[in-house]
């Protein structure tokens, strides 16, 4: 018997980079998987890596940023032990003053939104079996947030879903259900990638000066090696705390 067998895992933004690597990581450690992303046919691929460890594997397709969605999501997943808020958007980047309503409405619903409701609809049945871990995927901007300019969106989701995640471990206390937040720092995933692409405003420009000296000087971590980290933690009685890969 491994670390989690027995025990259901959700985790959301499963398709590709640390959220992907979650789910492997969580497979081999003997969990049963429930995967969530908007990309159906990414989803299957994943699924299929993750039958060579012998667990179950559902997919459950959703745009998070839909109205309803995280409902949706809650009700097909029914009953679970775990929940890895991964799922997350950088963009929009840019000054503030450019930054577009409808992006920045899409961004907080992906980034806080959806976390805290399927955080709220998951807690019942953890609560009625003394045993459950929520983890919220944050970032280093939530304890600097003047770090990232033109990342306002970002920053202030990640600093506000790290409240959320307090102030719901201080109503957990004592009831065997936890919640922590993760700050896995910089990892070697698309995210990157595509912030290093980016260079049209002067914003984008700086920001991307930034992520490009990152990669160059070796400073991204493998999302394998987060994720590993990660899996640790969830077997601790830990709750109310700020998780940093740099401490694993």
């Amino acid at each position: 018997m491994t670390l989690f067998t027995g025990r259901t895992a959700v985790v959301t933004g499963a398709s590709r980079g640390l959220g992907r690597a979650v789910a492997g990581a969580l497979a081999a450690a003997g969990a049963d998987l429930v995967l969530v992303a908007r990309d159906a046919e990414a989803l299957l691929r994943v699924a299929a890596e993750l039958q060579d460890h012998g667990v179950g594997v559902r997919t459950v397709p959703a745009d998070l940023s839909l109205p309803g969605a995280p409902d949706a999501v809650a009700d097909a997943v029914g009953a679970a032990d775990l929940l890895i808020n991964n799922a997350a958007v950088v963009t929009p980047i840019d000054a503030s003053r450019r930054l577009p309503s409808a992006a920045v409405a899409e961004a907080v619903a992906i980034n806080l939104t959806a976390p805290m409701i399927l955080g709220f609809r998951m807690l019942g049945s953890m609560i009625d079996n003394g045993w459950g871990r929520i983890v919220g995927i944050s970032s280093g901007v939530a304890a600097r947030p003047d770090a990232m300019i033109g990342g306002n969106v970002y920053g202030t989701g990640k600093a506000a879903l790290e409240a959320h995640l307090a102030n719901l471990a201080a109503e957990l206390a004592g009831t065997g259900v936890t919640a922590n937040t993760y700050r896995p720092g910089m990892i070697d995933t698309g995210m990157q990638a595509w912030i290093r692409d980016q260079g049209g405003t002067a914003v984008q420009r700086s920001l991307r000066e930034r992520f490009v000296a990152a990669h160059r000087d070796g400073r991204l971590r493998p999302p394998e090696e987060v994720a590993a980290v990660l899996v640790r933690r969830l077997a601790t009685a830990d709750n109310g705390a700020v998780w940093d890969v740099a401490d694993g």
